[in-house]
């Protein structure tokens, strides 16, 4: 990912041994093109089913989430994530 240009190490300022790693502009952008793809890819799936269809989607996820235990979506909004 380095020499791909994505990301960049750097040194930690509290630890020697700490390496931070931070995506590059280039790398950046590479993860918004792939996110909207992917948005994309999935707004037309979504698209051709019904809306009952488009709602069991969103609960089956909904159940996935909690089941991994994953924060809820006004959570990580109070947190600014």
């Amino acid at each position: 990912m380095v020499a791909g240009g994505w990301v960049e190490r750097g040194q930690s300022p509290d630890s020697r041994r700490e390496v931070i790693i931070s995506a590059t502009e280039s790398g950046r952008a590479l993860v918004d093109e792939v996110t909207a793809r992917r948005r994309h890819a999935i707004s037309e799936i979504l698209s051709k089913m019904t809306l009952e269809d488009q709602q069991s989607v969103v609960s089956a996820l909904e159940i996935f989430a909690a089941a991994a235990s994953e924060p809820a979506v006004g959570d990580l909004l109070i947190l600014g994530l």
